[in-house]
């Protein structure tokens, strides 16, 4: 960032903060928010990182998740890899939340949520994975961006008001 960083960059800053990221996964993070930004030339306003826990005791992160207005972006294992899959967030037509210990309202440090979702286009398949105090990242995310979509004025698809 140059200069004053953006609300939603200080918001992205402080979300990666509190997950507790070591500096070279920051910039990693940084580098495709700026990769994604030259694709769509839009606002990156949220940033999800898909956590677990593994067989180890610790967590592992796996996917990051990249929001602007409309679209959903997905760098799977974006430590490593540098693929993107982009979705119309709007056009959700399936979602099903698993939870141990957390009741989608609160969590803790032993959460796991699981979100799946299915895109109405080719229906597609994603799942956002969270663990710990980041289940709620994930839920807030599932209400700001796909909840809303899933119907969006009551009509059923083709029928008229």
């Amino acid at each position: 960032m140059i200069g004053h960083p953006t609300r939603f960059e200080q918001r992205n800053e402080d979300y990666m903060r509190t997950l507790g990221l070591a500096e070279p996964t920051k910039a990693r993070i940084r580098e495709k928010i700026s990769l994604h930004k030259s694709l769509l030339g839009q606002t990156i306003k949220d940033i999800f990182v898909c956590n677990r826990l593994g067989e180890d005791g610790e967590w592992e992160l796996t996917n990051l998740w990249l929001f602007t207005t409309n679209v959903a972006s997905e760098v799977e294992n974006f430590e490593t890899g540098s693929g993107v899959d982009f979705i119309n967030h709007m056009r959700i037509e399936y979602a099903k939340f698993t939870a141990n210990h957390c009741d989608l309202i609160t969590a803790n440090k032993d959460s796991e949520v699981s979100l799946l979702l299915i895109h109405s286009f080719g229906r597609r398949q994603v799942i956002l994975s969270a663990y710990g105090y980041n289940c709620m990242k994930l839920i807030i995310l599932f209400k700001k961006y796909f909840s809303r979509h899933l119907a969006p004025d009551g009509n059923v698809a083709g029928s008229r008001g």
